[in-house]
């Protein structure tokens, strides 16, 4: 029974991360065109895009932790690499979420800037946008490297429903 339970635990985590990531990717991209002034106007869509980092982070490690109960049996060291890429992914969007709410103070602070202060925090403004998109790669990378080995584990189990029914008549 924790089998089907790990499964289902499993289905919805992944349904959930699909709509955290896309509302993130929806509130965020847009906002950040113009750059530092827009994050400064938009302060309450940059927060609530943090927290919906939070929860991807959430539903990232949720999911991970489930699949790794799922396929544990099939093949243990693969599993664990598996999960190490998903754990990985986490850390690297949590770090995200960070350098996210410090550009959010350095934009707010950039607007009250004058001389020297402003064209610091444009400059560190613009490093930690370019962070962003260096953290999605890095993130999206250790996701597929994670979802390739969980995908061969769960080929490798041959048919999904036969190994959460097997191990629960067991």
């Amino acid at each position: 029974m924790i089998r089907l339970t790990n499964a289902r635990l499993a289905g919805v985590m992944f349904l959930f991360y699909i709509v955290t990531s896309i509302t993130r990717m929806v509130l965020f991209g847009a906002g950040t065109a113009a750059g530092l002034t827009s994050i400064a106007q938009d302060v309450s869509i940059v927060r609530l895009t943090a927290v919906f980092m939070l929860l991807m982070i959430f539903a990232s490690l949720s999911l991970a932790v489930a699949l790794y109960a799922l396929t544990r049996d099939c093949d243990a060291d693969v599993a664990v690499m598996a999960l190490s890429a998903w754990i990985a992914e986490a850390a690297i969007n949590t770090v995200a979420t960070v350098a996210m709410l410090v550009l959010l103070w350095v934009a707010t602070g950039a607007a009250r800037a004058i001389g020297a202060d402003a064209v610091a925090a444009n400059a560190l403004g613009i490093l930690l946008l370019k962070m962003r998109g260096w953290s999605a790669i890095a993130g999206a990378t250790e996701f597929v490297i994670g979802s390739a080995l969980y995908s061969y584990l769960l080929l490798r189990a041959r048919n999904i429903r036969l190994m959460i029914e097997g191990v629960a008549a067991q």
